[in-house]
């Protein structure tokens, strides 16, 4: 069984480099936002009426011709399930105010390097905050 979930990678550039925003998902566990399809609805516009939705951050400017994917496996119900995650960069407005009312979370603003560092995440995402530090240099 495959779940596809689609997601903005939103950046917000700071002075001396770039930070990423991310949900406080449970108590223990900090990611990037990502949400499921709808029915008829490509990735990137899945992507894009989520992160609005659930964020309440309209501004957006997407840095289309990238994305970045993930795969990894979860057990789900005494079933493996495959996950592919797929994420669009967008530079977010750090005047526009973040409201997560609707879905109760809490947020932060960090660098790529303290998601590692700092923060409680699986290994097997390590390797795409790599890719999203590698990206980041591109754009400098």
């Amino acid at each position: 069984m495959t779940d596809r979930c689609y997601g903005i990678l939103p950046f917000l550039k700071t002075e001396n480099w770039f930070n990423i925003l991310i949900l406080k998902h449970l108590e223990w566990h900090w990611w990037l936002p990502k949400w499921h399809p709808e029915w008829n609805e490509t990735p990137l516009e899945t992507a894009i009426r989520e992160f609005k939705e659930e964020t309440g951050l309209n501004n957006l400017e997407l840095i289309n011709w990238k994305s970045f994917s993930q795969i990894y496996s979860i057990v789900l119900n005494w079933q493996k399930m495959d996950k592919i995650v797929t994420y669009f960069p967008a530079f977010v407005d750090e005047k526009e105010k973040l409201n997560l009312e609707k879905i109760k979370l809490d947020y932060m603003y960090i660098n790529p390097e303290d998601i590692i560092n700092k923060l409680n995440i699986p290994k097997e995402s390590w390797e795409i905050i790599w890719k999203i530090e590698n990206f980041l240099q591109t754009l400098t």
